[in-house]
C-alpha cells in the first residue's frame, strides 16, 4: 500500500476554526524567499501561540497524526515519529504540484530522484489535512491514484513516495 487515507479525522467544527483562523490572520502567514512555492500561503503552528486553542488544535492534530502513523507502520515505541512542522496551507485557484517527493528532488525529464541536498531531507512520512470542501480540482495523485479531497480527511503516506497536487480549477 503507497498511502493511507482516515476520513473524520477532525471534526468540521475544527476545520471551520482553523481555516477562520487562517482567513483573519493575515499577520501570522509565513513570509519566506521568493522562491519558496508556498511562501505566502502558510501559517506555521510556531506562529500561533498567541491563540491557544488554535495552537492546542494544531499540535493535538499533529501528535494524533503521528500515533496513526506510528500504529499503522508498526512502528515499535523505541522509535519516535516527530512531526517537524504542521501547517495551515492555502491552495489558491491555478495552483497545482507537479510530481515529487518530500525529501528528494525529482528530475521530470528522466523520471529519476536528482542526488542534490533536498531541505526536508529528513522527513520519514508526510500527512495531508483537508480542512475544507467546496472546491474542484487539488486531488492528491498517487501512483495513479485519485485521492479526492475531502473536509476532515487525513491522506499520509511515506516521505519518499512520488505525488502530485492537480490545479485547484475553483472554490
Amino acid at each position: 500500500i503507497m498511502y493511507y487515507i482516515k476520513e473524520n479525522f477532525i471534526s468540521g467544527i475544527k476545520c471551520d476554526m482553523l481555516i477562520n483562523y487562517f482567513n483573519h490572520n493575515e499577520d501570522k502567514i509565513t513570509k519566506t524567499n521568493q522562491q519558496s512555492y508556498f511562501s505566502g500561503h502558510v501559517i506555521s503552528s510556531c506562529n500561533v501561540t498567541n491563540n491557544p486553542s488554535i495552537y492546542y488544535t494544531m499540535n493535538d492534530t499533529s501528535i494524533r497524526a503521528s500515533n496513526l502513523i506510528k500504529d499503522t507502520y508498526r512502528i515499535s515505541d523505541n522509535e519516535f515519529v516527530i512531526p517537524n512542522n504542521t501547517e495551515i496551507v492555502k491552495w489558491e485557484t491555478g495552483r497545482s504540484l507537479g510530481l515529487h517527493s518530500d525529501i528528494h528532488f525529482h528530475d521530470k525529464t528522466s523520471n529519476s530522484m536528482i542526488g542534490k541536498y533536498h531541505p526536508t531531507y529528513y522527513r520519514t512520512y508526510t500527512a495531508v489535512l483537508y480542512l475544507n470542501a467546496g472546491y474542484s480540482g487539488g486531488e492528491l495523485i498517487i501512483d495513479d491514484d485519485i485521492i479526492v479531497p475531502k473536509k476532515g480527511t487525513l491522506a499520509y503516506f511515506k516521505s519518499d513516495t512520488l505525488h502530485e497536487v492537480n490545479k485547484v480549477i475553483s472554490g
